[in-house]
């Protein structure tokens, strides 16, 4: 059997062309996406940076571009595409996870099977933030490390996840999570792994996606089951009253 070198060949330098065309059209759809604010197949972007991610990067670094921009489309596309699901998702059953590099040097809180304890010292932002996102519902947890993230959500199975994390890290937890429930990212605005900081402004303005007007929703139909029991109630003295009515109409009168 003679074996079509020349066939195989011309066939790996077109998967390598066509992997190269692919990697660039995801790239450039990525940065319009995030100069623009135009989404532009997504789906699309989001399989190539997810299968593709590491080649991304080198590719990027070889053009003279940050490699950080692939994590930052991936954050942003599924920011954009899980907004409303998440807004519809239960605040009561939400989750809030902080990496543990945004809290203070001296922290006195201890680590435990579920990450890092909160004490809310007041020492870093996350106190602040934490007494926020639980006065709607949700769960904080302040975590080391991904394995975290995957205990926590088996346990709580949460109605929506909001992550705060440096872009690798963010963006790869949003990818795992996304198969559970509808999920949302903020990146920090300083990584490094050590005095990190975040922009707070936007963690609460994420944190209180939905809450308004689910709150409207609820007193909505609390409002119109309170007029169908007034109108339930009405109805039923009518119709009493149109009984009382008939029965007495029915009564023999004594004779004038």
């Amino acid at each position: 059997m003679v074996i079509p070198y020349a066939f195989i060949g011309k066939l790996l330098i077109f998967l390598l062309v066509l992997l190269l065309v692919t990697s660039l059209i995801s790239l450039v759809l990525g940065l319009v996406l995030l100069r623009k604010g135009i989404m532009i197949l997504p789906r699309l972007v989001l399989l190539v940076i997810d299968s593709l991610h590491f080649f991304l990067k080198r590719l990027l670094r070889m053009v003279g571009l940050s490699e950080r921009l692939v994590d930052e489309i991936g954050i942003e596309i599924r920011n954009r595409t899980y907004e409303r699901d998440f807004e519809k998702s239960d605040p009561q059953k939400r989750i809030l996870v902080f990496p543990q590099c945004l809290r203070s040097p001296e922290c006195p809180a201890p680590l435990t099977r579920y990450g890092i304890q909160c004490k809310e010292c007041g020492r870093c932002v996350i106190c602040m933030l934490k007494r926020e996102a639980e006065t709607v519902g949700y769960k904080v947890y302040v975590v080391p490390g991904g394995s975290f993230v995957k205990r926590i959500i088996r346990k709580d199975r949460p109605s929506g996840a909001l992550g705060v994390a440096c872009g690798y890290e963010l963006n790869y937890s949003m990818m795992e999570v996304s198969n559970v429930c509808p999920v949302m990212g903020v990146l920090l605005l300083k990584d490094g792994c050590y005095c990190t900081k975040v922009d707070e402004e936007l963690v609460l303005e994420k944190i209180l996606m939905g809450v308004k007007e689910q709150k409207r929703e609820e007193k909505k139909e609390k409002e119109e089951k309170r007029k169908k029991r007034e109108k339930s109630g009405r109805k039923g003295k009518d119709e009493k009253k149109e009984s009382e009515r008939d029965h007495d109409n029915r009564q023999p009168h004594a004779p004038g």
